[in-house]
């Protein structure tokens, strides 16, 4: 199985400080090396411009030293499965039509929710799929999905989001929190870290096939005393016994 993965971590300056973005962005890493994952892991210079082509790299063949000048072919998407990881600052702007999800690059830039789609999901065929983790605030629809698995009364359903998008591909991303909720970082075991990233690799490292609904069940339990709310988006509609690596 051809595998390629995105991880960004982005600590930031100054008043827009972060402390362990990078460290999560290490560690995920690790985790999908260990899974079988070629890995663009960008942790300096993460710019507006550099995180589009690292996008852009999931896309094609090139190698990992060449994703600054690789060009993509649409046509010719061979991998099986991709993976995009984000530790960071998020936010939502807005314009006269609606509001977007958006990650804040390292130069202070928005990637925007119909960015994500349009220039990763739609182009992806059916038989690709794509899972993810966007560890920051305001990240719930920040691949724009149609689909949120949520809690009911005890139990776990699929709910249609008010503007998301299908896609053709197998899409589940794994988000930190709701669209205007907060991701915190914190220090754990001495080791400053993203509250989701680190019980979601708790998780991950301890099991290798994971249904969405008991990831999901995981990350609420251990989420819910730092007042989190971690959501699971889907592109389309699926059993939510679903294995997330299959």
């Amino acid at each position: 199985m051809n595998r390629r993965a995105l991880v960004i971590g982005i600590d930031y300056e100054g008043s827009n400080k972060l402390n362990g973005c990078i460290n999560d962005a290490i560690r995920v890493n690790d985790m999908l090396k260990n899974r079988g994952f070629i890995v663009l892991l960008l942790t300096e210079n993460n710019t507006y411009s550099n995180i589009l082509r690292g996008i852009r790299w999931l896309l094609c063949n090139c190698p990992v030293d060449q994703f600054e000048t690789c060009l993509h072919n649409t046509d010719n998407i061979s991998s099986d499965m991709l993976y995009y990881h984000f530790s960071g600052h998020g936010s939502v702007i807005r314009d006269q039509n609606r509001s977007y999800n958006s990650i804040i690059t390292e130069d202070l830039k928005y990637i925007t929710n119909d960015d994500i789609y349009n220039r990763l999901i739609c182009l992806l065929p059916q038989n690709t799929k794509l899972r993810g983790c966007v560890d920051c605030c305001n990240s719930r629809s920040n691949f724009d999905l149609k689909w949120d698995l949520v809690k009911k009364n005890k139990t776990y359903t699929l709910q249609k989001t008010g503007n998301g998008r299908n896609s053709y591909c197998d899409a589940i991303i794994i988000s930190g929190s709701s669209n205007y909720g907060n991701s915190y970082d914190t220090i754990i075991d001495g080791i400053n870290t993203g509250v989701l990233t680190h019980y979601y690799l708790e998780y991950v490292n301890k099991h290798l096939e994971i249904s969405i609904y008991a990831l999901l069940n995981y990350l609420n339990n251990k989420l819910k005393s730092y007042h989190q709310t971690p959501g699971i988006a889907l592109g389309k509609q699926m059993s939510i016994m679903t294995d997330f690596w299959l």
